[in-house]
């Protein structure tokens, strides 16, 4: 099972696409090391609905997030201030992920020295 995951897509969300592209390229650790498929909450309407993703607490994200772009950090503050609690988690879809298993690790590297993939 993954420990983290890489964001290699714009996740799907209510967020300005500008806020959601400063994800891609960050890798984060995961709170639940499965895929899951549940009831997720808007982050800005929390109009209810469903997806199948990644969890990953806030806190971590947002400390990852700071280092690569403090004004977006501190745009997701300001905006989500309901999502700040120590347990919140940030609901990632699957599309925008892609999970760092030892195995897809060693399949992706080899499909980039094949050319396959960049």
């Amino acid at each position: 099972m993954p420990k983290s995951v890489k964001i290699v897509r714009r996740p799907a969300g209510e967020a300005p696409e500008w806020v959601r592209d400063e994800w891609i390229g960050l890798t984060l650790p995961l709170a639940d090391k499965r895929l899951l498929g549940m009831a997720v909450e808007e982050v800005l309407t929390r109009k209810p609905g469903y997806s199948v993703g990644y969890l990953v607490y806030v806190g971590s994200a947002l400390e990852a997030l700071n280092a690569k772009s403090p004004e977006v950090a501190q745009w997701w503050r300001a905006n989500t201030p309901h999502m700040m609690d120590a347990d919140a988690t940030f609901h990632f879809d699957e599309a925008s992920c892609q999970p760092d298993t030892p195995a897809i690790t060693a399949l992706l590297g080899l499909l980039r020295r094949m050319g396959f993939v960049r």
